[in-house]
């Protein structure tokens, strides 16, 4: 029987429903990005550029996340002309507030206003001055994202085996409170074959998926809910990374999808949904949070629809094929990577949605 409520399940979370990712910045702050778009002038103003070193379009520099001594911290122009920061090795990263409160030790939502003020006297603007906006930079069109071979997902996704049949790994997923047989039965992710030819891009460092331990296979699915491509996880302790990509191609705008969000995807708001609540999405982030939450919500009837999402996933195209007034439920994690998810997943589906946020 149906819990009467899925809410539920996140009856140990907090959930805020008053996500405001539509609210429009500080004058200042708009001035503030425009003005250090370029990666150049902004390593510049934030003492940077010393020890930074030119790479592409930016710069790779030493980052201001995390004490390191490889420098992985890339800055560049991001997809709307202004400047982006991404951290390889912390996952830290933002817009240039962002990169300017780490770099001043202070933190970006408790100390905003004394960022701004700060950055602002960098650039020489007297608190929220107003002065014409500089123009943003030309971009160039990204590429569209490059998937592996059809045929080839398909014939091995085929041939991969339920989880249940990998005793070691079975045993890996219950360590983490996953049942396998849920797993299978849902068919939310499969085990690489024991032997067989696997594609080119099923390896990582030389190795294949099977030589490094990366046999936890879960499908990538596009906005339409279509299999695309398939992700690659190791539950051991040491692996690094844990999760992996096909190699050579992109992943970016894929997302995993249970059987009701692949159906919801692909045909909109389900012709039978004949109950007074909202239809509802809940968006975790990871293979294990994913699993978890697609595992027991798929035992309840009419259960939400559930997503999952990793570096790169979420794009306008999939938060478009999200009916409108369908309540999401955004599952991430506490930390930076996570509260970009909130953000990015937030703005794009508040003004349609109803959108909460669970926090811990």
């Amino acid at each position: 029987m149906a819990p009467k409520n899925e809410s539920a399940r996140l009856s140990g979370r907090a959930l805020s429903t008053t996500f405001d990712a539509g609210r429009k910045l500080p004058p200042a702050t708009d001035t503030l990005k425009r003005l250090l778009a370029d990666p150049a002038t902004a390593l510049d103003v934030l003492g940077l550029r010393d020890r930074a070193r030119r790479q592409g379009r930016g710069f790779v520099l030493l980052c201001p996340w995390h004490e390191e001594r490889t420098p992985s911290c890339s800055v560049t122009p991001g997809p709307d002309g202004t400047l982006r920061a991404h951290c390889f090795g912390c996952g830290g990263g933002g817009d240039v507030i962002s990169l300017a409160a780490a770099v001043l030790g202070l933190d970006v939502r408790a100390d905003f206003p004394r960022v701004l003020s700060e950055l602002a006297a960098r650039c020489g603007l007297a608190g929220d001055v107003a002065r014409p906006l500089p123009a943003l930079p030309p971009l160039r069109p990204a590429p569209p994202p490059s998937y592996p071979p059809a045929d080839e997902v398909r014939d091995l996704f085929a041939r991969c085996l339920p989880v249940c049949d990998d005793p070691a790994l079975s045993v890996a997923l219950l360590g983490r409170s996953l049942d396998p047989a849920l797993i299978a039965d849902r068919d939310l992710a499969r085990c690489l074959p024991p032997d067989g030819p696997l594609p080119a891009w099923a390896r990582y460092a030389g190795q294949s998926w099977r030589a490094s331990g990366h046999r936890l296979i879960v499908p990538l699915f596009d906005s339409w809910g279509a299999l695309v491509s398939l992700h690659a996880r190791s539950f051991a302790a040491d692996a690094d990374p844990k999760g992996l990509s096909p190699a050579g191609y992109s992943s970016a705008g894929l997302v995993m999808a249970d059987g009701f969000a692949r159906d919801v995807l692909a045909r909109g708001w389900p012709a039978w949904w004949n109950r007074s609540e909202r239809l509802t999405f809940v968006i975790a982030e990871g293979v294990p949070d994913f699993l978890t939450d697609a595992s027991v919500f798929g035992e309840w009837d009419q259960a939400p629809a559930t997503l999952g999402v990793i570096s790169g996933a979420w794009s306008a195209d999939v938060a478009a094929r999200i009916p409108d007034g369908c309540r999401v439920v955004i599952r991430t994690h506490g930390d930076p990577a996570g509260q970009r998810y909130q953000r990015q997943i937030g703005e794009s589906l508040h003004a349609r949605c109803h959108v909460e946020v669970a926090h811990g």
